[in-house]
């Protein structure tokens, strides 16, 4: 009998198993592979000992895990920081860590407290186009079901957070930084590419192929900004902002930077700037509207309520000397941090909790597991605002125990704009309106940054 042939169904299938049989093979050769020794899974101690074990070392000997330059890789740019991981991490390294450089002209001229006033209009606004689409009704509006699920928060809180980076960056010239915050959708399908670890990079219409093409786009903006720029400079104007600076300043070898160098820089502070805090935001309205204790609300709320001031916001000064505001973001930001861990590689032979470390090992330093490790914090996984209250056990916890943006020479470069989005943006929330949970449930992520999406209701507060 002449064999069957095989159904369109069938061959799919047989397909599909080869394609994955071909996936596994190439991530096997790419990445299964390494050229340093890495301690066997058996030999690495407990999360907690291996923490504990390390900060002893790190006090005892210094940080021996300092990140090297890397060349241009295609996504990002050459951003000067982590060394590949493998092959396969070649096409996207390390975002986050910029040179020292790039870190002095972000905080030069007073940066982030001249966004302050900003800041505040765009939560503002950002808080009306949210209680506006509460108030929509859908297909059943008629019979006044309204929004039961309430509003999913996270693209809300990705538009306050991009043009508030935009601003930061190019702040100084209003209608460049609007310009820049058209790219918004583009960056985030920059971010998708950077997903994209199993095709080979020039297969087209993959997330990175895509992703390539759509980086050029904004290299294209961006080299535009700097010619604009550089013509109205030699004219006399001047730029106080975070592009103006990288324009103006000089590599810590005292050479200026290269306009490549220069929109590499910027893209990666897009990214970095804002996918992160509108993670952090969408996550602690989770936590306020269904976990945070009704003891924990109250007292925030009451500090909140108790500041007097004039007009439509308080002074910076005035909002940085709330203390129980500033013990809910450290509480969020340890709960679930966006950022859970970094990579870094040995640069000398060491030992790390009785477990050889040669150099060249790439290791994961896992900062969000230690922020939840019971031997640090009691309870750890309760959100306890008191805990950083002055003088509360999380004020003082041992060093290197609260990690949420890294430390050393390689800490996050925008901590700072960062906490005083947060609590603009919280304090402006229950100044105005009160906050309660959707009947959506909290649907959790962790690529490229982890949080719980989450769907709240709210309503104007009385005067």
């Amino acid at each position: 009998m002449a064999p069957r042939p095989l159904s369109v169904a069938t061959a799919a299938v047989a397909g599909g198993t080869a394609a994955v049989a071909l996936l596994v093979a190439v991530l096997w050769a790419t990445w299964g592979r390494s050229s340093t020794a890495v301690p066997s899974e058996a030999s690495v101690p407990a999360t907690a000992a291996s923490s504990r074990e390390l900060r002893r070392r790190v006090r005892r000997y210094g940080n021996s895990f300092p990140e090297a330059d890397v060349p241009h890789y295609p996504l990002l740019g050459r951003a000067y920081a982590l060394t590949s991981l493998h092959n396969i991490a070649a096409r996207i390294g390390n975002v986050f860590n910029l040179e020292i450089f790039v870190i002095d002209s972000l905080a030069a001229g007073g940066t982030i407290s001249s966004c302050y006033e900003r800041i505040n209009e765009l939560a503002i606004e950002t808080l009306a186009s949210i209680a506006k689409a509460d108030t929509k009704k859908g297909l059943l509006g008629w019979l006044g079901k309204g929004h039961a699920k309430g509003v999913e928060v996270h693209i809300f809180f990705r538009r306050f957070t991009f043009s508030i980076i935009c601003v930061f960056i190019a702040g100084a010239d209003p209608k460049q930084s609007a310009q820049l915050s058209t790219c918004r959708t583009d960056i985030e399908t920059i971010v998708a590419g950077l997903g994209d670890l199993i095709f080979p990079a020039a297969l087209p219409y993959t997330p990175f192929s895509v992703g390539m093409k759509t980086r050029a786009k904004v290299v294209d903006i961006l080299q535009r900004l700097i010619d604009d720029r550089r013509a109205r400079t030699a004219a006399g104007e001047s730029f106080p902002d975070v592009l103006g600076n990288l324009m103006n300043g000089k590599m810590t070898d005292g050479v200026p930077m290269t306009d490549t160098e220069i929109i590499d820089n910027v893209i990666d502070i897009l990214f970095a700037g804002y996918d992160t805090t509108s993670a952090l935001l969408t996550t602690t309205m989770h936590y306020l509207t269904r976990v945070v204790s009704s003891t924990d609300r109250t007292l925030l709320q009451a500090e909140i309520d108790g500041l007097q001031f004039p007009g439509d916001m308080p002074t910076e000064e005035e909002l940085q000397s709330l203390p129980v505001l500033d013990a809910f973001l450290k509480e969020s930001l340890r709960i679930k941090t966006p950022i859970n861990a970094v990579f870094r590689r040995a640069a000398t032979d060491t030992e790390l909790a009785g477990a050889p470390v040669k150099a060249g090992t790439i290791l994961l330093a896992m900062n969000g597991p230690t922020m939840l490790d019971a031997s640090l914090f009691q309870d750890p996984e309760a959100f306890d605002l008191t805990r950083f209250l002055p003088g509360g056990p999380g004020d003082v916890a041992p060093t290197y125990a609260y990690l949420p943006f890294g430390s050393g020479p390689h800490m996050c470069l925008g901590m700072n704009l960062a906490k005083l989005e947060f609590k603009v943006f919280i304090f402006q929330l229950l100044r105005r309106y009160r906050v309660e949970a959707g009947s959506a449930p909290p649907v959790p992520e962790s690529f490229p940054v982890q949080m719980f999406r989450s769907s709240v209701h709210l309503t104007e507060r009385q005067a």
